[in-house]
């Protein structure tokens, strides 16, 4: 039988793994993108916390930490990659606040949940602002100049 206490360890490795995974896509993200795919994170990160404390606060739930298993950072990173890189603000954090406050929290612990709480907002996301989040970006490729390409009949 495993005691509560380990339990909750283990999630708390499992996320913090999860969470450095993302952050190298995150990287990449911003490499790709720039400052905004930044912004798109922190507004992500930040918003998913808020909602979480915010919920906590209002069912009244003893937590010791802002964030006690790492899961809403990891769903809030989820989601913030999901997004275009032209998609407005409001709509990553519509996305995490159905994450975190239907899809997360009401089912219980992150070791309970019966969703995917980052499907859920990205569900959520994709019937109401299908248009926001389907249009990406197009990426300027640099066209490179091959020997005898230009007596190619296309």
């Amino acid at each position: 039988m495993v005691r509560e206490d380990e339990k909750k360890f283990n999630i708390k490795s499992y996320m913090t793994d999860m969470i450095i995974m993302l952050s190298c896509l995150s990287i990449m993200g911003v490499y790709l993108n720039g400052t905004r795919a930044i912004l798109i994170i922190l507004i992500c990160v930040l918003s998913g916390i808020f909602f979480e404390g915010l919920v906590n606060l209002f069912i009244r739930k003893n937590v010791t930490s802002l964030v006690p298993d790492l899961s809403t950072i990891a769903t809030s990173l989820m989601i913030a990659l999901c997004m275009p890189v032209s998609v407005p603000f409001f709509v990553p954090v519509i996305g995490v606040f159905f994450a975190v406050v239907i899809g997360k929290i009401p089912f219980g612990n992150s070791d309970e949940l019966i969703f995917v709480p980052a499907a859920v907002g990205l569900s959520f996301l994709s019937i109401a602002y299908s248009k926001d989040i389907f249009t990406f970006k197009a990426f300027e490729f640099v066209k490179i100049d091959v020997i005898g390409a230009d007596n190619i009949n296309a």
